[in-house]
């Protein structure tokens, strides 16, 4: 019942538990752990290499699994990764909890960790350029907020990083990243009131 709604609803038990294939007497033995890669390789060839192994060499235990993510058998394609990766996280957690993105809006889903950080490949800044880095930075951000993008895509900012320019503003420059706050409360840096001492920073 608990696969019901689930990405493996209709799935037989065997098909995960594959060492119970061919098992002709129940209440069966000791059950072998499931490998997730058997179906899905390319997901967990990304997962080792770019998120599990490199924990691993930094010395932490205790890393998420797949079941950590994404469940057991009332599994989701969706994991709530604010409460799995702010189980390290806990500063950034708190910080996005007090954001703009805490609450979902109307008809949409709730921002968690990662609509915006890859979830098998937490290392991927280290295979870019910090220029290629900071304009996927502002590619995550236009997934969402495409209208509120239309400006800064006709602006000088804009335009220098697209040439390459690293030191060149992004999206989190100003709005900032975790704790980001809506631009009608006065204590985000993009008030009206705090505006002028933003671009002052720079200009």
């Amino acid at each position: 019942d608990s696969l019901k709604g689930s990405p493996h609803e209709g799935m037989a038990c065997v098909e995960c538990h594959s060492s119970l294939k061919g098992t002709q007497e129940f209440p069966h033995g000791t059950v072998k752990g499931v490998n997730c890669g058997e179906c899905h390789q390319s997901a967990l060839k990304q997962y080792m290499s770019g998120f599990f192994n490199k924990l691993q060499e930094m010395g932490y235990r205790g890393i998420p699994a797949c079941i950590d993510c994404h469940g057991v058998h009332s599994m989701s394609r969706r994991a709530d990764t604010r409460r799995v990766c702010g189980l390290c996280h806990q500063a950034e957690l708190k910080l996005l909890s007090a954001s703009v993105h805490a609450e979902a809006k109307p008809g949409s889903r709730p921002l968690v960790c990662t609509s915006c950080h890859e979830p098998h490949f937490k290392t991927r800044r280290g295979t870019m350029s910090d220029a290629d880095w900071r304009m996927t930075l502002v590619k995550n951000c236009m997934s969402c907020h495409r209208s509120e993008s239309a400006d800064y895509l006709d602006s000088k900012h804009y335009n220098t990083l697209s040439a390459g320019d690293s030191l060149a503003p992004t999206c989190i420059t100003c709005h900032g990243d975790h704790a980001i706050l809506s631009h009608r409360n006065p204590a985000a840096q993009t008030s009206t009131e705090r505006l002028d001492n933003l671009c002052a920073t720079c200009h």
